[in-house]
């Protein structure tokens, strides 16, 4: 099975900043992810995530919180959709546009599971949908796949997320305990996985010999992508990354 990698929006930007070549190495092309703010996120970033959580009780609530940020994230998802699709050619690698909410920490829910699974992934099957019905060409020839982001375990709603039009997930901050389970329901559910290295263990170098190698195996299966979490700040984490990438793809 051949590996694959890829850059987080945050990897991207670092590069892009300090012009590192990353799209011709001995990986390959790696695959970028394009990020969007979702609507919890949006609504946590204008009101405070205390007063946001304080406020989200029930799926009824969170419907009305959120829905003042829906036509300016409709506007912004139909803009990269437009500026990121390859029409007509159905050879080229999809590229991946996210949906970044952290509905979930390391250690537990930020809104409830109901909440994340009745409401907010309703409303992301209406503009998914709404998106994709609007185009005038068949979906599939434009190359473009929707993933969705969250920090922590979000996999015991990993069906409702595929059932809302995302073929992918990204994640971060979930323990190296866990990464192989999480890979293996999000597999079982038909989504991609982007993940695997986490910043924290970037900062004073690349990975351990031990990391290295069960990160190896986890991207030999078929839903694994090798991708960094979203959260590096600096040119060295990624230079570290990318090293790590090397490792990861010779072991």
């Amino acid at each position: 099975m051949t590996m694959r990698f890829a850059l987080s929006w945050a990897a991207q930007e670092i590069a892009d900043h300090n012009e590192v070549e990353f799209t011709s190495t001995p990986l390959g092309k790696m695959i970028p992810l394009t990020k969007i703010d979702g609507l919890w996120t949006r609504l946590a970033r204008d009101i405070g995530w205390n007063e946001a959580m304080r406020r989200a009780q029930s799926p009824h609530d969170f419907m009305k919180l959120i829905n003042p940020y829906g036509d300016a994230m409709m506007h912004e998802m139909r803009e990269t959709f437009n500026a990121t699709g390859s029409l007509g050619r159905r050879d080229a690698a999809p590229t991946y546009i996210c949906i970044a909410d952290d509905i979930c920490t390391s250690i537990g829910w930020i809104v409830s599971e109901e909440i994340a699974r009745d409401a907010l992934m309703m409303v992301y099957s209406k503009m998914l949908s709404s998106i994709h019905n609007d185009l005038p060409f068949s979906r599939d020839e434009f190359n473009v796949e929707w993933c969705f982001h969250s920090d922590g375990d979000v996999s015991s709603i990993y069906p409702s997320i595929k059932l809302a039009g995302f073929s992918a997930v990204h994640a971060a901050s979930v323990p190296y305990t866990r990464m192989s389970t999480i890979v293996g329901k999000a597999g079982s559910t038909g989504l991609l996985f982007f993940g695997g290295v986490m910043t924290e263990t970037l900062e004073e170098g690349t990975l351990s010999g031990e990391l290295t190698r069960q990160i190896a195996i986890l991207a030999r299966r078929p839903n694994m992508v090798v991708c960094d979490d979203g959260g590096m700040t600096t040119l060295r984490q990624l230079e570290h990354y990318l090293d790590a990438c090397h490792k990861i793809a010779l072991c």
